[in-house]
């Protein structure tokens, strides 16, 4: 993650952490300080970093899961 968000311009890493684990997430709390007070920059930053995390997760092979559900209907055989 430092090495990434230190890659952006205007961006300062200051931590990054495993905060939780969810139903199908593993979260991570990352805080990054910008140098200038715009959002548009901030913006396009995060942007650019959520993009090159998501490519080197496609490098290294790793997949995000995606959450899914079966529905089971009580007496859902064939119709009348």
């Amino acid at each position: 993650m430092k090495e990434i968000i230190e890659a952006r311009e205007n961006t300062r890493f200051d931590r990054s952490f495993l905060q939780s684990f969810g139903d199908s997430a593993v979260n991570f709390d990352t805080v990054y300080y910008m140098s200038v007070p715009d959002f548009a920059v901030y913006a396009k930053a995060h942007h650019e970093t959520n993009l090159e995390i998501f490519r080197r997760f496609g490098e290294e092979g790793i997949d995000f899961a995606y959450p899914t559900q079966t529905l089971h209907i009580a007496g859902g055989g064939p119709g009348p």
